[in-house]
């Protein structure tokens, strides 16, 4: 049950991306009057070979355009009258251009007609990310309320961060948000400015963080000085198991104490060796008592996950502007992000095969339980990683038809169509290299660890 949860949100996802994507280009197509013969929510056809295994799971005529369900869920596609893409070649075109075709519009509406989908993927994202911080996480903590710093984990000790340090600016920006002090671009590099009680005074220190920070961090490396623990996961049979912990809980007091962070509840655990303490959990809007044996290693079971603990802090509520305004920030943080990696990629300072992932990995992601919170926020990640994919000027991608238009403009010709052609032809085959690859690539993960070593991945 949990695999069919999995792909049918990822299947959802899809069908509201592309859906959005395409609906884009029709909108601007149609709003210059050029005819759109077709509209299809994925491929009628094998991707990218427009003559093989041509049928619908649905079609319907309305007016000038068929709208139709493709049976091949990669993407999908509009064929606009008079352009040379997936889905017409030059041949098919007739001698003149006509009045309702793309090729007879100015340059200028050719470009709208073309950004029109990755601009609607934007819009989109901007809309899910403004909409899911006022309704899902409704709250945030500020960062100058954290007057008792933050708590550090063994990974930010290895960096330079201590215990009670304040988080002054990130890559030289004031952070607003807790949520602020991990922007994306921290992780390949840049600098924290915190500051400290050092021999009795408040001092200034800079922690410089590394390029290749990425490849090293595995865990999150601090919190808020206050905070909880949620359970990510159980260990099968162990004592949190067999006490009654569920995943998801939140451990509120541990025999009577409300703990300020993971320091004091591990060394409750630690002075309870090999004894039964008392435990009380938040699940979801009840509170629930157990008790649960301590192993001989003061642990108990479980793996963390760390929350705010919202009692100890003033916490801001998201404003519907306010939420806007970081909606635009988190979606643009994410855009700059794919440019970040793909300049990186380039360069060799990270792995091809170990960031890039096919159908699979993106599926895996959601989950194997049906999340709202994370199935919208993911959503609107992969938004503005389709837009970005597609201004990539690959021919066959909407950056490559961009860069073709502008050098008819600057030129003062057309591109013959014939040269299109070809260079659509080599685009699609490129996608396709990376279709297989990244899919390829999620094949070979799934492998036992024997057989990737035996073939030296």
């Amino acid at each position: 049950m949990g695999i069919v949860v999995m792909i049918s949100q990822f299947l959802l996802a899809l069908t509201i991306l592309v859906g959005i994507h395409e609906l884009g280009h029709f909108l601007a197509a149609r709003m210059f009057k050029i005819r759109v013969d077709k509209f299809y929510l994925f491929f009628d056809f094998l991707f990218p070979f427009q003559d093989k295994m041509n049928f619908a799971l649905f079609k319907k005529k309305i007016g000038d355009t068929e709208y139709g369900l493709g049976w091949f869920p990669m993407g999908g596609y509009v064929n606009i009258n008079g352009m040379v893409d997936e889905t017409t070649n030059a041949d098919q075109l007739p001698a003149e251009p006509q009045p309702y075709e793309y090729r007879s519009k100015p340059h200028w509406q050719k470009i709208i007609v073309i950004l029109g989908g990755i601009i609607f993927n934007i819009v989109l994202g901007i809309i899910i990310y403004t909409f899911w911080l006022q309704y899902f996480q409704k709250e945030y903590l500020p960062v100058q309320e954290m007057k008792q710093g933050i708590f550090v984990h063994e990974a930010g000790e290895k960096i330079g961060f201590r215990n009670g340090d304040r988080i002054l600016s990130v890559n030289g920006k004031n952070p607003v948000r807790y949520e602020d002090c991990f922007p994306m671009d921290i992780f390949f590099g840049g600098n924290y400015m915190v500051e400290r009680m050092e021999n009795g005074q408040m001092v200034e220190k800079k922690i410089e963080i590394s390029n290749g920070f990425h490849k090293q961090i595995r865990s999150q490396f601090f919190e808020p000085y206050y905070h909880q623990i949620r359970i990510m996961g159980l260990l099968e049979n162990g004592n949190a198991e067999k006490a009654g912990i569920k995943p998801d809980d939140v451990i509120e007091k541990v025999n009577g104490i409300a703990y300020a962070n993971f320091s004091e509840f591990k060394a409750i655990l630690d002075s309870n060796r090999s004894k039964t303490i008392s435990i009380k959990v938040k699940r979801k809007e009840a509170s629930v008592d157990m008790t649960c044996m301590v192993d001989t290693a003061g642990k108990i079971g479980i793996a963390p996950f760390f929350v705010t603990n919202k009692s100890k802090y003033a916490m801001k509520d998201y404003g519907m502007m306010e939420a806007f305004s970081f909606g635009i920030s988190e979606c643009f943080k994410t855009f700059a992000l794919q440019g970040i990696a793909l300049v990186k990629m380039g360069k060799g300072e990270i792995s091809a095969k170990e960031n890039i992932g096919g159908f699979g990995s993106i599926a895996k992601v959601f989950g194997k339980e049906w999340n709202w919170s994370k199935f919208w926020i993911l959503t609107a990640m992969l938004s503005m990683g389709l837009a970005f994919m597609n201004l990539l000027p690959i021919p066959g991608l909407d950056g490559g038809y961009f860069v073709m238009i502008v050098y008819e403009w600057i030129v003062g010709k057309p591109i013959n169509p014939k040269v299109m052609d070809v260079l659509q032809r080599i685009g699609f085959m490129l996608i396709l290299a990376l279709m297989i690859f990244a899919n390829g690539n999620d094949l070979i993960k799934a492998l036992p660890e024997s057989i990737r070593k035996l073939i030296g991945y």
